[in-house]
């Protein structure tokens, strides 16, 4: 049998023996996915590494507990001393508490084998209330010997805060903060300038800068220059490709998280962030499609590159598909 129809009927036995409320659900994985533009060309693995594969029904963490009814997205990735670190928001049940939290692990992108996750920060839990918030989107940069990280804490954080990562201790600790919070930041050094910009609450893009990785950060005098749901939400790691600095982005004009497209942008004291073309790989978009893996039929938003070859880009990719549920379905699995 098939992974697909194991996890079909898995669902449909184990949901079976709940009564109660019932609804449909994204559940997001994360997968290998491969583009050449120039080919026009997207290809996905066929069965994800995080997600929709067999680790869904019980995800064990390198500390023991485990997740069940658990979905992956927004990977991100550092290659330190040739081992790829991935970096990504995981979603589940640990017992009947729901957590969200930043997780780590190692890929070997030849096999698609992963270590087993290592929590990185959990969500703080909301009062009263069986789970805890939302973090995600974990943004990592290397400078120098050093590591840092920004997140979107939205619901749990009035700032947006720089983090610096230690990867010998697994551990965060904050060095800088923004003046105000933000979805999705990506964080960049470009010409000894560090750059933070992501989108506020009316989908305008915010722009902050500073000499220094710790701060102050000043808002530039053109942010909020951008505010469109078809391009402004961030959806991946910033790279350069054919001489261009690409930036992945969402369309959320239909629907959040429903595809992502390439811009080429440029970044400058004078300008800050400038968007110089909404379609830099000339036609390449990942969006759902009946075509693609069971895995991102319904949604596709993050794209993270770890290699470029040829004209060829590898990267690490999340993707949804809805399914319907009645509770969690996991009290008695």
């Amino acid at each position: 049998m098939s992974l697909i129809s194991k996890l079909e009927n898995f669902r449909k036995r184990d949901l079976s023996a709940h009564s109660g409320t019932s609804s449909h659900k994204f559940y997001w994985s994360i997968g290998l996915a491969e583009i050449s533009p120039f080919e026009m060309r997207v290809h996905y693995a066929d069965v994800p590494v995080f997600g929709q594969n067999r680790s869904f029904f019980e995800l064990k963490a390198m500390d023991g507990t485990i997740l069940r009814d658990s979905f992956a997205c927004d990977p991100f990735l550092l290659v330190v001393r040739e081992k790829i670190h991935i970096f990504f928001e995981i979603c589940g049940y640990i017992e009947d508490y729901y957590v969200t939290a930043i997780v780590s692990s190692t890929l070997n992108p030849s096999t698609g084998e992963v270590t087993p996750i290592q929590y990185l920060k959990k969500a703080e839990s909301k009062v009263e209330e069986k789970r805890t918030w939302t973090i995600s989107y974990p943004y990592p940069i290397q400078i120098g010997e050093n590591y840092y990280m920004t997140m979107e804490e939205f619901g749990q954080n009035e700032n947006t805060c720089i983090y610096q990562l230690n990867l010998q201790r697994f551990k965060l600790r904050i060095i800088g903060k923004l003046p105000t919070r933000l979805y999705d930041p990506n964080i960049q050094c470009v010409d000894g300038q560090f750059w933070v910009y992501g989108i506020d609450s009316d989908y305008s893009i915010r722009v902050f800068s500073s000499d220094n990785i710790r701060g102050p950060y000043s808002e530039h005098r053109l942010s909020g220059t951008y505010s469109d749901k078809s391009y402004s939400r961030n959806a991946g790691t910033v790279f350069s490709f054919n001489g261009k600095m690409i930036r992945p982005y969402q369309d959320c004009s239909k629907e959040y998280g429903k595809s992502l497209a390439f811009s080429e942008i440029s970044i400058d004291v004078d300008n800050g962030l400038l968007i110089k073309n909404l379609d830099a790989l000339e036609g390449i978009t990942l969006s759902e499609n009946s075509t693609n893996p069971y895995w991102a039929t319904d949604k596709v938003h993050h794209f993270t590159p770890y290699r470029i070859d040829k004209g060829t880009i590898y990267a690490l990719v999340d993707g949804a598909r809805k399914l319907r549920i009645t509770n969690h379905g996991w009290i008695n699995s």
